[in-house]
């Protein structure tokens, strides 16, 4: 067989065995240092995260495949999951303290760049009926020449992606 034929065999094999997998983002765990940006601003009641375009519970990583959120769940749902459980971690740490404040928050971009290795946020969010504000947000992590390390480390990545948001919105209340 000739060097051409075994190389070619080599690389065939390699294509047919590496295929393309699937990567899943881990559930959300509000952890402490998050839910202490809550102090003093109050009971936080988040109506609703919504997201008009774009919302869904996969997305595709340099066509190796896709990164997908845990039970189903669209990027509106986990990150309103995430706000509710650091609010519960709060509640929880500090009491209720009476003051009641509504939020609302419309997700308009929630996308990644493996290449670049960063997570993008952004919203737009709303306090109280006061006049909206816009939140963009950008997480770094590291990335890979290999499509699938790099998409491993994006999906590892989204959950700090999330905390990271919450934290801008958090701030801005």
């Amino acid at each position: 067989m000739s060097k051409f034929k075994k190389i070619s065999a080599a690389l065939l094999l390699l294509f047919v065995f590496t295929g393309c997998a699937s990567n899943n983002v881990k559930s959300y765990r509000a952890d402490l240092s998050t839910a202490h940006h809550l102090k003093g601003k109050g009971d936080i009641v988040l109506k609703k995260v919504t997201m008009e375009n774009g919302d869904k519970n996969a997305i595709m990583c340099r066509l190796a495949g896709n990164i997908y959120l845990p039970r189903k769940m669209t990027y509106s749902e986990y990150i309103e999951n995430a706000f509710q459980n650091t609010i519960l971690l709060n509640e929880n740490k500090e009491g209720a303290s009476g003051k009641k404040r509504a939020l609302s928050i419309n997700l308009t971009k929630v996308e990644f760049d493996s290449l670049s290795g960063k997570w993008f946020i952004d919203g737009i969010i709303t306090i109280d009926n006061k006049p909206s504000q816009e939140i963009k947000s950008v997480t770094k992590f590291g990335t890979a020449y290999v499509a699938y390390a790099a998409c491993r480390n994006a999906a590892d990545a989204f959950d700090e992606a999330v905390t990271d948001f919450i934290v801008k919105v958090i701030d801005r209340i």
